[in-house]
């Protein structure tokens, strides 16, 4: 099968992740330490760095976005590159909307983009090689010049590099000259779980301890449900990048 449609990757996805509106933003650390928790038990792992939960909220809108941080690690710069992209996955929730504001600071409409939306997330892999962080949430969106309002389905992740600072992405992930390869353990997962095969444009990731997870949006128009495959470490082995140059996020 061809998987030309998978390769693009982080381009489809996009408008389906879009948030909007700068309002405020504060951290927020609870009193019983409430660090999402990996899915995998990491208890023998001693981690170079530590996660603190931050809180956007913009009131007017009704959005609230939790996402997360590191702090401690020893390669300032490198954390804060790291940091960096853990915000700009939330950011781009912050820059699309806009409203028409009254003298009296009243929200009269809504021209573009989510509101009543909720994002929360969780941490599906956190060791000393790779932070992935997943985002889900649900929410309203409104569309530049359509009178009407969508139920959005939100679900995006940033995987990240810690030596480096670099995003993992499908495209950087999986070796060029193997994408056919991972095409077909794909279209075998996607039989196995009952489905036709696999057929999917904008495919991202996710990390677990010992697995990958593929997901992506059908295409069927009526589709509101991510399809999610997971792949073994193993059944990777040989058909992905190991190792990351130094690629700070811009």
């Amino acid at each position: 099968m061809k998987l030309l449609k998978v390769m693009g990757v982080g381009l489809i996805l996009t408008t389906l992740f879009m948030v909007g509106c700068t309002n405020k933003e504060v951290n927020n650390v609870s009193d019983d330490n409430k660090t999402k928790i990996i899915e995998e038990s990491q208890n023998n792992i001693s981690l170079d760095y530590s996660i603190e939960e931050q809180i956007y909220k913009d009131e007017n809108k009704n959005i609230t976005i939790k996402y997360p941080l590191i702090t401690g690690y020893e390669g300032e710069m490198t954390m804060d590159y790291i940091n960096q992209s853990l915000t700009n996955a939330v950011s781009i929730y912050k820059n699309k909307i806009s409203d028409d504001i009254k003298s009296n600071n009243e929200r009269t409409e809504l021209k573009d983009g989510y509101f009543n939306t909720n994002i929360d997330y969780k941490i599906t892999r956190q060791d000393n090689k790779i932070l992935s962080v997943v985002y889900s949430g649900e929410g309203k969106i409104r569309y530049q010049g359509l009178d009407e309002e969508f139920d959005a389905n939100i679900l995006s992740s940033k995987n990240i590099d810690i030596a480096t600072a670099t995003e993992i992405e499908l495209f950087n992930y999986i070796k060029e000259d193997k994408l056919e390869q991972v095409g077909d353990i794909l279209d075998q997962k996607a039989k196995e779980k009952g489905l036709g095969g696999f057929e999917a444009e904008g495919v991202r990731i996710y990390f677990k301890t010992d697995s990958v997870v593929f997901y992506y949006m059908p295409l069927d128009d009526s589709a509101k449900k991510f399809i999610e495959l997971e792949v073994s470490n193993e059944e990777l082995e040989g058909l992905v990048v190991e190792e990351f140059d130094m690629s700070f996020a811009s």
